[in-house]
């Protein structure tokens, strides 16, 4: 990890790039990131005019999303520049990766990687969704490599600026001091994640309870394998009973378990809750440290209920903790989750 640098503590800067101890990733081409697990996108105005010149509706308007985004095939739920994934070469399956490099939107380049601008320089931190990033042994983050997809013109670009960090709803410290409590919650997360979380499924202020959401969540449509995520992300909850559901996404961790050695679920888990926190990301909408904790929990424990029922059906233990990895890091961006968060007291 860079050392921090000394700075104004109001100004937040991009620079050195700072890459979170322990965090790995390489592409192998197993191919997750590449469908409709989540919607590729944002893609700006002039990104969408260049590749429907390629290709005319390649990029389309979402009224949902209220942004651009790439069209997915609607028999595969698979980018339409994703080639066929037994088709050789890999780990390069993308038409624009392989021929047209220069025409990728900027949300596929920088995957899975994100930027937050600190007074200590840029964190970069790192999405879960794809087994690429969570499954074998994978080499640590470069930061040279990262430092390549973050670019946007002539230097990087951060997702976020942050100089002082929210406790609570009512206290706020300057980032040395946030730096010291994230310290101690690194700690206290190596002995005991659970414990150093605290509350998972917290009493909600107003609007509907745990089980009405619970429902909405397994109520989700079934059109993509973002809304399937969502189902199971509702079966994990502990309120009602789950339902059988297809895995849709099980042939992109079928590839990442064929080419790895089992990992330690407990250290996965570990890895994607220090990301959660190092990332910063969290800054944006959950507003306060107290309420990242009991969202971070309830994921937490919403994803270990998803990742027992797959070993008890004969998953390997680690790809299971994976495809929940990966259901619980999709969610946990969309609106829905989103207005439960809001709900959390902080």
């Amino acid at each position: 990890m860079t050392a921090p640098r000394k700075t104004d503590p109001r100004e937040a800067t991009s620079r050195p790039l700072r890459v979170r101890d322990g965090a790995t990733f390489h592409c192998v081409g197993d191919g997750l990131c590449c469908t409709d697990v989540h919607a590729i996108g944002p893609v700006t105005v002039p990104e969408a005019t260049m590749l429907n010149v390629v290709h005319e509706g390649v990029a389309c308007y979402s009224d949902v999303a209220e942004t651009h985004l790439l069209a997915m095939r609607g028999d595969t739920g698979t980018c339409v520049f994703l080639k066929p994934m037994d088709e050789e070469p890999r780990p390069a399956p993308c038409f624009l990766h392989m021929s047209l490099p220069a025409l990728k939107p900027r949300t596929c380049h920088r995957f899975p990687f994100s930027l937050t601008a600190t007074p200590d320089g840029g964190r970069v931190g790192t999405h879960h969704r794809c087994p690429c990033r969570t499954m074998g042994e994978l080499p640590l983050v470069d930061v040279e490599d990262a430092e390549e997809a973050l670019m946007d013109g002539e230097d990087v670009s951060a997702d976020l600026h942050v100089t002082t960090v929210p406790l609570s709803g009512t206290e706020r410290v300057d980032f040395e001091h946030w730096c010291e409590e994230e310290a101690k919650l690194n700690d206290a997360m190596q002995r005991d994640l659970k414990g150093a979380l605290g509350e998972a499924f917290p009493a909600l202020e107003g609007g509907e309870p745990w089980l009405a959401i619970a429902e909405r969540f397994r109520s989700a449509a079934d059109d993509s394998r973002a809304e399937i995520a969502m189902q199971w992300f509702g079966d994990g909850m502990p309120f009602g009973a789950p339902e059988p559901r297809e895995r849709p996404w099980a042939p992109a961790f079928a590839r990442a378990e064929a080419r790895s050695e089992a990992r330690d679920p407990v250290a996965m888990w570990l890895d994607w809750a220090r990301d959660e926190i190092w990332s910063l990301r969290w800054v944006a909408y959950c507003r306060s440290f107290a309420r990242k904790k009991r969202e971070l929990a309830t994921r937490l424990a919403i994803g270990q209920r998803v990742a027992a029922r797959l070993v008890e059906a004969g998953t390997r233990v680690d790809r299971a903790a994976a495809e929940a990895i990966m259901v619980v890091d999709v969610v946990g961006v969309s609106d829905w989750w989103t207005e439960v968060t809001d709900r959390m007291p902080g």
